[in-house]
């Protein structure tokens, strides 16, 4: 945070100097908004709140590696050909990205498409599947 401070000191000083009204006034405004305590709390909340959302993913994550896992060769294959089928509010995993993907690719893709959905859209993907021992 204080690099960005000083970027925008440095701006205002050169904005000072070719007389760049829009520019001083801009980069002060920010400068000034940077350093209110609302915003680096904001800052502080959202980092805790990101931080906390990757740990769970990173949990389900290995919950769905570990079941994955357990998948026969072809049971792993059949899962691929329905993910890549599988569409959520237009969101779809490419075949491209899927075809070779082992387990840990898959998760990570499962993720990467469908965020906070990835567990659910993997059980869903594994009934059509019918492999309900791992759903």
């Amino acid at each position: 945070m204080p690099e960005v401070v000083e970027a925008l000191t440095a701006l205002s000083e050169q904005a000072t100097e070719k007389k760049d009204g829009e520019t001083l006034s801009s980069s002060q405004s920010l400068c000034k908004e940077l350093t209110t305590w609302r915003f680096i709390l904001c800052v502080v909340i959202w980092y805790n709140v990101l931080y906390q959302t990757t740990a769970m993913a990173r949990y389900f994550g290995d919950i769905l590696i570990k079941h994955l896992e357990d998948l026969k060769k072809k049971d792993f294959k059949r899962f691929h050909s329905k993910l890549k089928d599988y569409k959520m509010k237009k969101t779809r995993i490419p075949w491209s990205r899927l075809e070779r993907a082992g387990v840990d690719e898959t998760v990570e893709l499962l993720i990467q498409y469908f965020v906070n959905q990835a567990v659910p859209v993997a059980v869903e993907v594994l009934k059509r599947c019918n492999v309900n021992n791992v759903a």
